[in-house]
């Protein structure tokens, strides 16, 4: 019982016995084979496991993780796998938080973890996709195993490491200076990444922020991002995404300087044409309330008073009421399930509007060059014609000192679950759908108004020309002064 109730002070109590008896050396190297077998890699702790009385948490110091190939699994002809990130860590601190009761509900025994001093490498260079299969990223997510961690707090500090991202492509550094995050697990990662309350950090020589915005912008602030380019994963155009009392919270995310090629490659489109060039890039990203709570007396008063309108004003149910809808706590939940209505248009809509994650995102070019596609864009790009790929083109080499544009996209939690990055979760189709859209109308807009220009142009000069031919008209005493004014009439001049 006392295992359960303070996991993590029983276990210290238990290693710093252990450690007066001079067993130190034998708990890390028990525990380092422990751990490797449990993760199917190299845990080794060089240093005592000691109990960090005033944090109140379990201390590991020099800890080195190490993923190689002889860690790839053996196939049946022999062969090892080695199509998987490898890398090799060095952490100088880690703190742990031991909860017996996560361990015995599938969540893994750590609660909080801390780390200070992470230095290594990540070698993505052997990892390789078929170019005879199809990508889906729904298909591509990590799946969650058990045993696997499930976090209430992650807190890091002074991370450096160099990363090989894939293969023929030059070494970058990744720098974090400091990480907060008040939920990390391994099948949310992306999306608690996004949710952190705090990271600050560089990559490749650009630095990038993570952080909580402290007040909710105005409707009109927020609405001039989105303008008319809105790119969804379920359609593209609707309401928006979020209402502005119903948003739990919003992360501001910005990098700076950011260098074109790490997101350019492979890409079609306006961003696949650019060489060369960096961008800065600032996005708003609303939350979905975590757990919002509903008043069933309220929820029916809402339906009874104005049944027409209830898709718009009723209150949303919580998102565990749609897990399980037969034995919900939420009476509409219930409602539409015994009335065999949760796949209804009705019930899919407030599930949908309840779970949309709506990302405002600002990009800044600087410095690029751009050059003409050797192949024609599909069809089901939003440029949908070949005629604009030249206009567009122009138009970046004429603005390649700065060019700033926005617009809005639209992902559902779901696409989230199980994705580690923004590939496997499809937000990287929709920024580059969406910054096409925003190439589209730069261009269309300098278009119509060189267009503008020359009509203006050719009024000016025509207005000209014919002042200028009732002057002659003037001077040869065909016509009087007046006439010449405006402010006599044909009949009166002859």
């Amino acid at each position: 019982m006392l295992l359960l109730v303070g996991t993590t002070t029983t276990v210290s109590v238990i290693l710093w016995l252990l450690n007066r008896l001079q067993y130190q050396d034998w708990i890390a190297h028990k525990l380092s084979d422990w751990v490797s077998s449990a993760l199917g890699i190299t845990v080794s702790f060089e240093s005592a496991i000691v109990p960090a009385w005033s944090h109140g948490a379990i201390r590991l110091k020099n800890v080195r993780i190490h993923c190689g190939p002889e860690h790839g699994h053996i196939a049946d002809d022999g062969s090892r796998d080695t199509n998987f990130t490898m890398y090799d860590l060095h952490v100088d601190q880690i703190d742990v938080a031991l909860s017996l009761w996560r361990w015995m509900d599938d969540r893994g025994l750590i609660r909080e973890c801390s780390m200070r001093g992470i230095r290594g490498s990540v070698d993505r260079r052997q990892v390789w996709w078929d170019p005879n299969v199809v990508y889906v990223p729904e298909e591509f997510r990590s799946m969650r195993r058990p045993g696997y961690f499930d976090l209430d707090s992650l807190e890091i500090e002074d991370m450096l490491l160099t990363v090989h991202p894939w293969q023929n492509f030059r070494p970058i550094t990744v720098s974090i200076y400091s990480a907060s995050l008040p939920r990390f697990r391994d099948r949310w990662l992306l999306y608690d990444t996004l949710n952190a309350s705090s990271v600050v950090g560089m990559y490749d020589g650009s630095l990038f922020t993570i952080h909580q915005a402290h007040q909710h912008l105005h409707p009109k602030v927020t609405s001039s991002y989105a303008s008319d380019n809105v790119y969804s994963t379920t359609h593209q155009s609707g309401d928006n995404a979020t209402r502005s009392g119903k948003a739990a919270h919003t992360t501001h995310v910005q990098i700076d300087n950011l260098n074109i090629d790490h997101i350019n490659a492979g890409v079609e489109g306006p961003i696949g044409w650019i060489t060369s060039g960096r961008l800065k890039v600032s996005a708003l990203i609303s939350f979905p309330p975590r757990s919002p709570s509903t008043d069933p007396a309220r929820v029916i008063r809402k339906i009874v008073d104005n049944i027409s309108d209830s898709i718009d004003v009723v209150i949303l149910p919580s998102v565990p009421d749609w897990s399980n809808p037969e034995k919900s706590p939420n009476p509409l939940v219930r409602g539409l399930y015994h009335l065999d209505m949760v796949d209804s248009p009705l019930a899919q809509e407030m599930h949908d509007r309840l779970r949309r994650r709506a990302e405002h995102l600002q990009v800044e070019f600087n410095n690029i060059r751009a050059s003409v596609p050797l192949t024609t864009p599909q069809l089901g790009h939003p440029l949908l014609s070949s005629v604009l790929v030249r206009p567009i083109v122009a138009y970046m080499n004429a603005h390649r000192t700065s060019l700033p544009m926005r617009c809005q996209l639209r992902l559902q939690v779901d696409d989230f679950d199980g994705a580690w990055s923004f590939w496997d979760s499809g937000a990287d189709d929709l920024i580059s759908r969406g910054i096409g859209a925003a190439f589209t109308q730069l261009a269309h807009n300098e278009r119509e108004r060189n267009r503008r220009l020359k009509l203006v142009g050719v009024w000016s000069v025509t207005a000209i020309f014919r002042q200028l031919i009732r002057l002659i008209d003037f001077v040869n005493s065909q016509r009087s002064f007046f006439h010449f004014l405006g402010t006599t009439a044909e009949s009166d001049l002859l």
